[in-house]
């Protein structure tokens, strides 16, 4: 188990706000991942693994897949990275709770 999986298994305990960020997404606000320096220290904390899974998500093509005409600089691309595992994070755990039940 990556470092990664590890750290969202431990923030995301409660299984109804992992529903609502695989339902609505990240936009809405995250404790956690609301500000840039948050965004920003947890992903250079995990940046390898990030770059990881956005390349399983993406393939190889991942960073064209998140950049887009009106990106203002890295730091939101790197947010925009972080939302993005997060959102496939807990997106996945709904899928894993469905196929139990």
């Amino acid at each position: 188990m990556s470092k990664l999986r590890e750290a969202l298994d431990k923030r995301f305990v409660d299984f109804s706000e992992v529903k609502k960020i695989a339902e609505d997404g990240c936009v809405e606000g995250i404790e956690g991942f609301v500000y840039f320096s948050e965004t920003k220290k947890f992903f250079f904390e995990y940046q390898n693994d990030i770059e990881e899974e956005l390349e399983a998500i993406f393939h190889e093509d991942w960073l064209r897949e998140l950049v887009h005409d009106e990106m203002d600089g890295i730091t939101e691309l790197i947010n925009d990275c972080v939302w993005k595992v997060i959102e496939s994070y807990c997106e996945q755990r709904v899928e894993d709770e469905e196929e139990e039940n």
